[in-house]
């Protein structure tokens, strides 16, 4: 049985159980099984077992010439699973991701949480050297101003302007029309896109 975490008096704070610091909320990775929602190691004792356990037994998950690991065995199951978060859910949403220079505006029919997801790793990607470009110079040219962790906080404040079930094609034109309303009422914009 998983330990349970200790809330503090404030309930901002919970207590690790794995290094015993009282750290934020934010420090917690979700864990909608338990009461409060949180796992009960934080961010940085999960990392550290997840590595140390990849360490000890990396056969379990790569498997051998003469066996399969973990994730070969299960591969259509990962894939689906895959499949599923990433597809569109058949509702429009214009989102928005606020940072300290201004806004991105953007549109998807995707689960919102896989299009974070999506921006954040296409953003580190990006980071390191993997795509010759920018996918998105105006908002990576604000998150190069910010440490990572700074970064994954702004995408993770990306929130719904609207919302609606219908056909994708009026999607773009949608996003068009924010970005310009936006810029009309003077307020700063990241998206790096012509208004005629």
């Amino acid at each position: 049985m998983a330990k349970q975490i200790t809330l503090l008096p404030n309930q901002s704070h919970y207590e690790c159980g794995g290094c015993k610091e009282s750290k934020p909320a934010s420090e917690f990775y979700v864990n909608r099984k338990r009461s409060n929602g949180l796992q009960a190691y934080c961010k940085s004792c999960c990392k550290e077992k997840n590595a140390e356990f990849r360490f000890k037994r990396p056969t379990y998950y790569w498997g051998t010439e003469s066996e399969l690991g973990y994730l070969q065995k299960n591969y259509d199951r990962f894939m689906e699973i895959v499949k599923k978060s990433s597809a569109a859910d058949k509702s429009n949403k214009i989102y928005a991701i606020p940072t300290p220079e201004g806004t991105y505006i953007g549109a998807t029919s995707r689960h919102l949480h896989a299009r974070k997801s999506n921006h954040k790793w296409q953003y580190i990607a990006y980071r390191n050297g993997n795509y010759k470009t920018h996918k998105l110079p105006g908002l990576y040219d604000t998150f190069d101003k910010y440490p990572i962790d700074l970064v994954e906080i702004m995408i993770n404040s990306t929130y719904i302007l609207e919302e609606w079930d219908g056909d994708r094609t009026e999607l773009m034109q949608k996003e068009r029309e924010h970005i310009t309303k936006w810029i009309s009422e003077g307020k700063p914009v990241l998206n790096i896109f012509k208004t005629k």
